[in-house]
């Protein structure tokens, strides 16, 4: 899919490379099954044109970086840089790596250990 001009990854590339099965791209809200609390009926929407995600189960929300900075366990400089390596062929201009991560397999699940969301309501 296409890349949208600032610069961030396609939305629908970056879900589709983290196992969500995105929608196609289309205009306005579409739904998805979140893959953040593995759920088994689409409570997750997905809108292209503002570039986001919102799960109405979990409370997950948040545009490219925070799907990469949740599957990867990362802060926010490192997912730009695998941003950057995965979607864009590029580094994005953050340097390093966290101690320990190795490799990404195609779940997107890290090699190194790493946090996991807490849905509010869990905690």
């Amino acid at each position: 899919m296409t890349t949208p001009d600032d610069g961030r990854p396609s939305l629908y590339d970056v879900l589709d490379h983290y196992g969500w099965s995105p929608p196609g791209e289309r205009g306005g809200w579409s739904s998805v099954k979140c893959q953040v609390h593995d759920e088994t009926r689409a409570s997750c929407r997905v809108n292209y044109d503002l570039g986001v995600v919102r799960c109405m189960a979990c409370e997950f929300k948040g545009d490219v970086y925070t799907v990469i900075m949740h599957h990867e366990g990362v802060e926010f400089r490192e997912a730009l840089t695998i941003a950057g390596e995965l979607f864009n062929g590029t580094d994005t201009g953050a340097r390093g790596r966290a101690k320990g991560r190795t490799g990404r397999e195609r779940s997107g699940r890290t090699t190194g250990g790493g946090t996991a969301y807490i849905p509010p309501r869990m905690r």
